[in-house]
């Protein structure tokens, strides 16, 4: 450190003066000339300290004190400039006793010095100045190259990713305080460990009034978890911890009048060595919302119940059943519409519970309602579903604008001229129309569909299998679920059985067809996509990457006839446009996209409801899992497109383990997806009877 005391200069002066006496010295009779005038001590400057070197990461935030600075009389200014070479920056506060700039970008595996000057001045006028250094080093590991876990606060719609070298409390405060997560100590010299803790909260800043001494050093807007928020960072003193010279930073979203924080606090030597990965944490934030309130939570084995939603490009479309708690317990189809900045309609009623002759008694399997499928047809919503018109169950469609009006208030006869039992419809887009896949019952089982366009007219249902029932055994207990897709100018229909709880059969292959734009089947015998050896292929799902399609399940042998015992792997294979199956018959696996996981040293986790769609030149699989163990959760698998690459399972949302609240899907529970270009949105049912929408980052699967 440099000090300039120009009172040395004073000093020298006065002795010259006491050597030069005029060519005479004094008399030996006179008193001693003083060296101090009337006896008071000197004026001296004040003695600047800008601090200690400092070593920081690029992009950070550096703060430069001149808090040791002293002097008998009070100094009136601090003034901070930069001197020297290296790439120049802006000083924020240059005038006061804390002062901030963000270091500089540099190259990799390269430091760039910079060096600053403090001036500080007394009340005399007086002054000093000192120097400091700051060596500015490239960011040697990338946050976001970190491995960040899923964390979930489910009572709170709340959730982030943390680093794995951080350890997790939940915790309860006054703020509502959901979660706090330390460091863990490198050394002895870390004596106070640096935290990170989530907030809910109505305040602005929540540690104010605990903190005295509050300086504020930066300021500045942020974009964390698609919401505008802003980043403070500022010093002071923590009630109860005086003895820690502590810096803090908080980040802060507001969302229906709320705030969401962020508030990380360490000690000034050690805060600046985690501040990009906090950066990192608040960028992962994401917010929950209830979407409907009060549902069945039924969920039996053919996706009663399953959430439907679409989506227009920009905003979303969420469709789910409630089931009434009074006695017949109808059944009625509700939604909301939830805009780009998450904002959402009123919740809107789509199929009332009575008037229109629905004859639902629930949401339930047993039920008209149990399952129903949603796209938009490039001008509306169409939403398929079936229920009893004259007496009849039909397959049936309603129409919902993009702002959520229902445009029918009669619905639209799908399954024209039937007598037949109908069940599991489904829908896919293709060039201006819509194709409505269905199960259909009477003597024999068929796969029938029709197409509906966007002023909601119907042609007529046309078979897409004569009888589905001769390829199966105990077909008699079986349920068909077709899936559909479109792509290179055709549609793919899949089919597997789902079979009653307690039941179990011997053989359940995995069969598809190709239908053109104009109805008609391409394929003379439908393809066998997946043989059963008997280890029951089920939840067969199809998406398209616009030439390929790929069809996607779950195998494992099933034990006691019961779902959620077994083994569980999920599988898939690519169909040409063509409908033949490539790499090999029908005897093979295919590629295995999740393989078996473990709940504990005995059972393996239960992979349900499996959801297959495709997006950004990747597949998306995702399941739920439930069986009261620390692992139930929502899972998912990005695949790269040519099937080279396979993402680790991850947990979409958390998993139970990693949440405080029981209403984690402890039991399986479906799930939906849609894309937007900017963002995809998961929705399931919870345990706590709410039906839950949650943007998910797929950079989360690299």
């Amino acid at each position: 450190m440099v000090v300039y005391k120009t009172f040395l200069i004073f000093l020298v002066y006065l002795t010259l003066l006491s050597g030069c006496g005029g060519g005479s010295a004094p008399s030996s009779n006179q008193p001693p000339v003083s060296n101090v005038e009337n006896n008071h001590p000197s004026n001296q400057a004040p003695i600047s300290n800008a601090g200690n070197d400092q070593s920081v990461n690029e992009l950070n935030t550096v703060v430069l004190s001149g808090a040791e600075s002293t002097s008998e009389k009070s100094i009136k200014h601090y003034a901070w400039s930069q001197v020297g070479n290296g790439p120049r920056v802006t000083i924020k506060n240059a005038n006061s006793i804390y002062a901030s700039f963000t270091a500089p970008e540099v190259n990799a595996e390269e430091e760039t010095l910079l060096k600053f000057q403090l001036v500080v001045t007394d009340q005399n006028g007086l002054s000093s100045s000192d120097t400091i250094q700051v060596n500015v080093k490239d960011i040697s590991v990338n946050p976001s190259e970190l491995i960040f876990t899923n964390h979930l606060e489910f009572e709170n719609k709340i959730s982030l990713k943390y680093s794995d070298l951080w350890q997790k409390i939940n915790y309860t405060h006054k703020y509502k305080s959901l979660v706090t997560f330390y460091e863990r100590p490198g050394n002895n010299d870390d004596l106070y460990q640096a935290s990170i803790k989530l907030y809910k909260t109505d305040q602005d800043i929540i540690a104010l009034e605990n903190i005295s001494n509050f300086q504020e050093i930066s300021r500045k807007l942020i974009n964390a978890g698609g919401f505008e928020g802003q980043e403070i960072i500022f010093s002071g003193e923590l009630l109860g911890q005086e003895q820690y010279d502590l810096m803090f930073m908080q980040f802060t979203i507001e969302f229906n009048g709320m705030n969401y924080l962020l508030f990380y606090t360490a000690e000034r030597k050690t805060f600046g060595r985690n501040i990009e990965v906090v950066r990192h944490m608040s960028k992962s934030i994401e917010i929950g919302q209830v979407l409907i309130d009060n549902l069945s939570r039924d969920s039996d084995l053919t996706d009663p119940g399953k959430p439907a939603i679409a989506n227009d490009g920009i905003n979303h479309l969420i469709v789910s059943c409630r089931e009434e708690s009074d006695f017949p317990y109808s059944g009625q189809l509700i939604g909301k519409v939830i805009f780009e900045d998450r904002t959402t309609t009123d919740e809107f009623t789509i199929v009332p519970a009575s008037g229109e002759n629905t004859g639902s008694s629930g949401c339930g399997f047993s039920t008209f309602l149990r399952s129903y499928s949603a796209i938009f047809d490039g001008t509306n919503f169409l939403l398929t579903y079936s229920g009893k018109v004259d007496g009849t169950v039909r397959i049936l469609a309603k129409r919902i604008s993009p702002e959520g009006v229902v445009l029918d208030n009669t619905p639209i006869i799908v399954s024209q001229n039937t007598t037949n039992a109908v069940y599991q419809p489904t829908i896919a887009f293709g060039t201006n129309r819509s194709l409505v896949v269905w199960h259909e019952k009477k003597d024999v089982d068929l796969i029938k569909a029709a197409f509906v366009d966007s002023e909601g007219k119907v042609t007529d249902s046309f078979n897409i299998v004569d009888d589905v029932g001769y390829s199966y055994v105990d077909s008699e207990h079986m349920a068909y679920t077709p899936q559909v897709a479109y792509g290179d100018g055709k549609f793919m229909i899949v089919w597997s059985p789902h079979f009653f709880r307690g039941t179990r059969s011997s053989s359940m292959p995995v069969y598809g067809q190709l239908v053109d734009i104009n109805g008609n089947t391409l394929l003379s015998q439908p393809v066998e996509i997946r043989k059963d050896d008997g280890n029951n292929p089920r939840y067969v799902q199809i998406a398209s990457d616009g030439t390929n399609f790929l069809i996607g399940w779950i195998e494992g042998l099933l034990e006691d006839h019961f779902i959620d015992g077994g083994s569980f792997t999920i599988y898939a294979r690519h169909v040409s446009p063509h409908g033949k199956l490539l790499n090999g018959g029908s005897e093979k696996l295919g590629l295995e996209i999740s393989p078996i996981l473990m709940a504990d040293e005995e059972r393996e986790v239960a992979k349900n409801f499996l959801n297959l769609s495709f997006h950004d030149d990747n597949y998306l699989f995702f399941w739920s899992a439930g069986q009261y163990t620390q692992k139930d959760g929502v899972y998912g698998v990005k695949v790269s497109k040519d099937l080279s690459t396979v993402s680790e399972s991850i947990p979409i949302i958390g998993t139970r383990g990693e949440s405080s609240n029981d209403n984690l899907g402890v039991k399986a529970s479906p799930m939906n997806i849609s894309h937007t270009d900017d963002q995809s949105f998961i929705v399931w049912p919870s345990m706590s009877g709410d039906l839950e929408g949650w943007r998910i980052d797929e950079e989360s699967f690299n």
